[in-house]
């Protein structure tokens, strides 16, 4: 299934985000697996992963040298990431994950929840965004695969996307 994502607050222009961004010659591996990674991509970057990177990636997972926390924590150091996000303080960086990530704008409850994660250092921005990345919502909105059972199915009392 193929579904739009804003690519950011200002602007109307979309992206295709899908598991059908998969590359063909990817590693065998479960959709589940896979569609997390390309949700993570969508979520950082509001594009779907290049073949080359999705291959490391889906590697790196399946080789148990990196889990999904590793990986988005690794984003989150990115350059491409970084001149997205550095200049926010922690409620604008939530607010526009809000927008880019699920396309709408937060509530005021879900707003300074996030924020009041990121202020405390209870999670890092990585982890914020892997936390909307796995969300029921953001994957109900990219028709992807859920996340492994018990993998990534939890989120931190009193979360509100």
């Amino acid at each position: 299934m193929l579904v739009s994502a804003p690519q950011s607050a200002a602007s109307s222009t979309s992206i295709p985000v899908a598991a059908s961004a998969v590359p063909s010659d990817a590693p065998a591996i479960c959709p589940q697996v896979t569609d997390s990674i390309v949700r993570l991509y969508s979520a950082y970057f509001r594009r779907a992963p290049e073949a080359d990177g999705f291959a490391f990636w889906v590697n790196e997972f399946s080789s148990g040298r990196r889990d999904l926390v590793e990986m988005s924590d690794f984003f989150s150091r990115s350059d491409e990431f970084r001149s997205l996000y550095d200049n926010l303080d922690d409620r604008q960086f939530v607010g526009l994950i809000y927008r880019n990530v699920l396309g709408r704008i937060g509530d005021d409850e879900g707003l300074d929840f996030w924020s009041k994660e990121l202020a405390s250092g209870s999670m890092s921005r990585g982890t914020v965004l892997l936390n909307f990345s796995e969300s029921p919502e953001y994957v109900a909105r990219t028709g992807t695969a859920p996340p492994l059972a018990g993998y990534f199915n939890w989120y931190p009392e009193g979360a509100r996307f």
